[in-house]
């Protein structure tokens, strides 16, 4: 069965998307996730709303205006049942529901609709501002004194919503308090699109998954009073603005930057599960300890001959290229001099910048010329503050270490003729599909992220990787 609303049996990638959406890779993600949105056409919000209503009432008045259709119905639950509504009102901003008969006192009333995300020319969805986005949240009565212990027996908290338990975040009280600027990123780090997680804060302050914004939960606590006292409440936390995770935009164009991150993730998964060697990544920090008379030593990984990518110490001491080894083929070093019995040989590099690739390690900018507008481009990787690293330069960097037998590289940059400096950037001019407009030559090549594939280059990725996983592990 689909995880995704937008991936249905009558679809013919459904068996296929439903398989890879199953798959976990070894960095604990799944292999197909789909893409982040909360900006709905007009008329198609996403809607739920519950409503514990009075006896004999039939009409409820919803927060947003929505015009039901086919392709996006407004689903009613009486109870937990579903059920049919008689009509449908709009009322300005609001839109007014009535049912067909009168439901018993204190019953929850639900209303649904997932709503019709907004897409651009290319498939692609979009959402707000990230400074808007929280986690649905509510303050419980007992705030005050709430307490919790997680090595206290004698009582246990549960939150419970949908008729199934959900599992506590484990956060510690150094980590809540460590910034209390950056507390939803905490939340995005421990909860992030879970269904099924939540945290009550030393504040006495319940916080929920996206998508249980405005349901009903029911909570069992303890507070301190002298004593320890379990209490229970039903609660609705809300928020204004969260994310949905639960389409995958099958006819969505992809980039660049995520057909490379998600070679990359299968690439690490092969090494891992077929070999004992790790995937390169940008980063190398591994000691070696060496046998009586070697001279050569692999590098795992491939490093950039002359262009000092990578430090060699031997017992502590560095070395010097050219004056203690050589740089032999980007895969090996030999030593001048041989090695004795348990010498300890290190290789360290930490490549934050592409030598090829003049986009990757640093900000640059597209200039689309159709629209006239500039947009920069976050390339950076190892930033002080992690919050400014690029989400798939340090993939790009590691996939660089990468090549075939036949001197093909796994990632081949684009040939750009001409670019120009805006506000101290970097800038090449793109066209509606962000590729390059002044492409060709040798003069200088841009791995292009947000550019979008066609098949021709997703064919040729994908049988590169495969060469390339042959050659490794066959």
């Amino acid at each position: 069965m689909s995880r995704f609303l937008d991936v249905i049996p009558s679809k013919w990638y459904y068996n296929e998307i439903v398989e890879a959406s199953n798959i976990l890779l070894e960095d604990g993600r799944l292999l197909i996730v789909g893409i982040p949105y909360n900006v709905f056409e007009p008329g198609k919000p996403y809607i739920y709303q519950e409503f514990k209503a009075t006896a004999g009432q039939k009409e409820f008045v919803l927060d947003k205006a929505i015009t039901p259709t086919n392709d996006n119905p407004l689903f009613v639950y009486v109870g937990g049942v579903q059920t049919v509504y008689k009509e449908v009102i709009p009322e300005g901003n609001k839109t007014k529901v009535v049912l067909y008969s009168g439901v018993p006192a204190n019953t929850i009333v639900a209303f649904a609709s997932y709503g019709v995300p907004k897409v651009d020319e290319f498939g692609r969805p979009s959402q707000t501002s990230s400074e808007s986005i929280r986690y649905p949240n509510v303050r419980l009565q007992g705030y005050a004194n709430y307490y919790y212990n997680p090595f206290y027996r004698g009582k246990r908290e549960y939150v419970s919503a949908f008729g199934r338990y959900l599992k506590r975040a484990n956060i510690t009280q150094e980590e809540w308090d460590a910034d209390p600027t950056r507390r939803q990123e905490v939340l995005r780090k421990h909860i992030g699109y879970n269904d099924n997680v939540y945290f009550i804060d030393p504040d006495g302050i319940l916080h929920v998954p996206y998508n249980m914004n405005g349901v009903t939960c029911k909570v069992t606590y303890l507070t301190n009073e002298g004593y320890v006292k379990v209490n229970t409440e039903e609660v609705t936390p809300k928020t204004d603005t969260v994310l949905h995770l639960n389409r995958v935009f099958p006819d969505a164009n992809i980039t660049r930057a995520e057909a490379f991150v998600l070679i990359d993730r299968l690439r690490r998964t092969f090494y891992s599960r077929f070999s004992d060697t790790k995937a390169a990544t940008h980063k190398l920090d591994v000691t070696i300890e060496a046998y009586n008379g070697q001279r050569a030593v692999s590098v795992p990984g491939r490093y950039e001959v002359g262009e000092n990518d990578l430090e060699v110490y031997l017992n502590g001491e560095k070395q010097k290229v050219g004056v203690d080894y050589e740089e032999y083929d980007g895969y090996t070093i030999v030593f001048k001099n041989y090695l004795n019995e348990g010498d300890k040989v290190r290789l360290k590099s930490e490549r934050t910048k592409s030598n090829r690739l003049v986009d990757v390690g640093t900000r640059t900018k597209y200039y689309r010329v159709d629209r006239g507008t500039y947009y920069e481009i976050n390339g950076t990787v190892d930033n002080e503050d992690p919050r400014d690293d690029s989400w798939w330069a340090h993939h790009i960097l590691a996939l660089e270490k990468e090549m075939l037998s036949n001197g093909e590289l796994m990632v081949a940059g684009m040939p750009i003729t001409e670019s120009t400096i805006h506000e101290g950037l970097k800038t090449v001019y793109v066209d509606l599909s962000k590729n390059p407009i002044h492409q060709g030559g040798n003069k200088e090549y841009w791995f292009m992220p947000h550019t979008f594939m066609t098949r021709a280059e997703a064919v040729v990725i994908l049988n590169r990787f495969r060469k390339l996983m042959m050659e490794r592990f066959l």
